[in-house]
């Protein structure tokens, strides 16, 4: 008997000993969690959603519209706001009162130039890249042109006077790069909400306007730029 007795308080003893290392097990968390750093933990859907409305303002700073100034009217909007992002809550606010919108941006000429320094296309992306090495290795801010007509060229700035742009040609020249200066017509950029054919304000939506004073409704002349 006595030693049955003492099997069993070791066999006891093992068992406490392993219930104490063992951790506890911690409580399942429903919904929204947050990490040790403080950051929320958001589920797959709102990730998902916030991924498509970034999606949608990035379509619309990179297809903007160009107001011509020549008096035809054509399309009734609401606006302007001054950056997309505002731009995007009011969009999302007047669908959510069932109307056809879309929000766009808006360039209108702001009168005079400005003047790009341009390398013309490389034959090939080496070709490029190398003198773009060669360019930054003498402090000569550049970039490579990867996109549209101008695509393997090497943008050297942008320029308020021709006197500026000039000065650095000759200064690439020397270097053997030839180059040129392209205008740019000055824009000034706001975002308008155009409303859809035959789309009439509703009675909400006037409320809404209403109580929006720094907006106007206003027709005017788009063509795509």
């Amino acid at each position: 008997m006595k030693y049955v007795f003492w099997c069993l308080l070791l066999l006891n003893g093992s068992y406490f000993g392993l219930q104490l290392l063992m951790p506890a097990e911690k409580p399942q968390l429903q919904g929204r969690t947050q990490s040790s750093s403080g950051a929320n933990i958001l589920f797959l859907s709102e990730l998902s959603s916030a991924g498509i409305r970034n999606a949608e303002m990035s379509e619309v700073v990179s297809n903007p519209l160009r107001i011509k100034n020549d008096g035809a009217q054509t399309c009734v909007a609401v606006g302007p706001f001054v950056d997309v992002f505002s731009g995007q809550n009011a969009l999302e606010q007047l669908s959510a009162l069932d109307l056809r919108v879309e929000l766009k941006a808006v360039d209108v000429a702001a009168g005079g130039n400005d003047y790009r320094l341009l390398i013309p296309s490389a034959s090939s992306p080496e070709e490029a890249f190398r003198k773009l090495r060669e360019l930054q290795a003498s402090d000569i801010d550049s970039y490579v042109i990867t996109q549209g007509p101008q695509a393997l060229g090497i943008s050297l700035g942008v320029f308020s006077t021709t006197v500026a742009a000039e000065a650095l040609k000759d200064r690439v020249e020397a270097m053997g790069y030839s180059s040129e200066i392209l205008e740019i017509v000055r824009l000034s950029r706001a975002y308008w909400i155009f409303l859809g054919a035959e789309t009439d304000f509703t009675e909400s939506a006037n409320t809404w306007m209403a109580n929006r004073p720094e907006l106007e409704m206003k027709s005017l002349k788009c063509v795509e730029s």
